[in-house]
């Protein structure tokens, strides 16, 4: 990087700063950028950056209690890989929520994950079924709490569970990089369920549980169905409340789904 990109593109920012890990302790010495790289990732994958956040590189690292230099390494390695954008001043943000990005993330979806789902039954057994259905349950139990931290931590738990069973770790890859660019769609679409969700309204059963059923079964052609009707429910659901060719969050009403999101 030249002394012009540093002045001009890595100094702090004058923005509203939203805090990426206050409340993990700090990053050891060993593996800063790696360990930098995963923190942020996961956070979004759990949603927890608002689209059109401004990522300070002073700040960040300051919150991360690392230098500078390791967490640049990280937040252009995530913009390689799409989870986050740069612009031509150099700065790092969370991309803005838009109906074109979100189609394309579900399509590409659509192909992976039943792909990986079917995969895990080869390694399938009694212990991971019974580890869904956990999962589920917690998920379940924090939504029913208008936790949504939870329900995108245990949503995540599930589904990943079922996928590392694959034992496939390049697919296992590609499916983590599209879900950190789609977890403020997840979230998004969450807060809005959970805020407006009918305690008193009848809910059926969960379309993980017809995926916890196939995996007991070893069933790859309902496996792959299930996690097809998981992404396009929450697909559907998330496009709903996004404006028709929006670059920016919507405010509209989503129909609601049997409670899935993924």
């Amino acid at each position: 990087m030249t002394n012009l990109e540093r002045e001009a593109g890595w100094r702090a920012l004058p923005v509203d700063h939203v805090p990426v890990m206050t409340d993990d302790a700090p990053l050891v010495r060993d593996s800063l950028s790696a360990q930098a790289y995963r923190r942020i990732k996961d956070r979004m994958i759990a949603g927890r950056l608002p689209p059109g956040t401004r990522l300070a590189l002073r700040d960040v690292a300051r919150e991360l209690a690392i230098s500078v230099t390791p967490l640049r390494e990280a937040l252009l390695q995530l913009v390689a890989q799409r989870v986050l954008t740069q612009d031509r001043g150099y700065t790092i943000a969370v991309p803005a929520l838009s109906v074109a990005h979100c189609r394309e993330l579900w399509d590409v979806r659509l192909q992976l994950e039943p792909l990986c789902a079917a995969a895990a039954l080869a390694h399938a057994t009694p212990a991971l079924a019974d580890r869904l259905s956990v999962a589920n349950d917690r998920m379940l139990a924090a939504k029913q709490a208008r936790d949504v931290d939870g329900g995108m931590d245990f949503n995540r738990d599930f589904h990943f569970a079922l996928y590392e069973a694959a034992a496939m770790p390049t697919l296992h890859w590609m499916i983590e990089c599209i879900w950190a660019q789609a977890g403020p769609y997840v979230r998004h679409f969450l807060e809005h369920h959970v805020r407006t969700r009918n305690d008193a309204a009848v809910q059926g059963p969960h379309v993980h549980t017809t995926i916890i059923a196939a995996l007991r079964r070893n069933d790859a052609t309902a496996i792959r169905r299930g996690i097809r009707r998981d992404l396009i429910e929450i697909r559907d659901g998330i496009l709903g409340l996004l404006p028709e060719g929006s670059s920016g969050q919507g405010n509209g009403s989503a129909p609601s789904p049997s409670q899935g999101h993924a």
